[in-house]
């Protein structure tokens, strides 16, 4: 007979806690309860990743770090966690500043800066704004570093063709040996 870990336990209890804590008005709408369910768990994974960048962003003088919160102390299994590489193109207001910084481009060293302040903010690149880099940057080696950096958090994979048919066959074969993803 198998004995179940300590960590097992744990996670039951806190699942349990949370499934008797539900109010019974919830469980009679129950998409209102799912809807608000999804929410509450969406904004723990947010506080978690937030909590992750402010640790990363306290100065050197700083001695003593946080302890950082681990999932379960805000009430969350595994199986709430993200469990995809896939990410939410980030919103018109900000595509257009990152489009503006993207035409100001003369070198490698500022894609890779762009790129770095993109993934600290927590903003991703859909297609049609990848799509639009590619046409924005006009030397090969920079469309290259950015397909490199960010081609594969596109989570639309299906739409890699629409992206890189603006570019000539030759540079289009190129990218496709970095990063491919064929369409299910």
């Amino acid at each position: 007979m198998s004995t179940l870990s300590e960590e097992f336990h744990e996670m039951m209890a806190v699942f349990n806690q949370t499934v008797n804590d539900i109010d019974i008005r919830l469980l009679q709408t129950s998409l209102k309860y799912t809807k608000d369910r999804e929410f509450s768990l969406g904004a723990n994974v947010v506080r978690l990743q937030s909590y992750a960048k402010m640790d990363r962003t306290l100065p050197d003088f700083v001695l003593e770090k946080l302890e950082e919160p681990e999932y379960v102390d805000f009430g969350l299994t595994e199986m709430c966690l993200p469990q995809t590489d896939t990410y939410e193109s980030m919103p018109e207001h900000k595509w257009r500043k990152i489009r503006e910084a993207l035409n100001d481009v003369s070198s490698e060293q500022d894609i890779e800066h762009l790129i770095n302040y993109c993934n600290e903010r927590f903003l991703f690149f859909g297609w049609k704004q990848m799509r639009e880099s590619m046409e924005i940057l006009g030397r090969p080696q920079f469309r290259k570093l950015l397909w490199k950096l960010e081609g594969p958090k596109v989570s639309e994979a299906e739409n890699y063709e629409a992206i890189l048919e603006v570019l000539d066959k030759a540079e289009r074969n190129e990218l496709k040996a970095i990063h491919w993803t064929k369409a299910i």
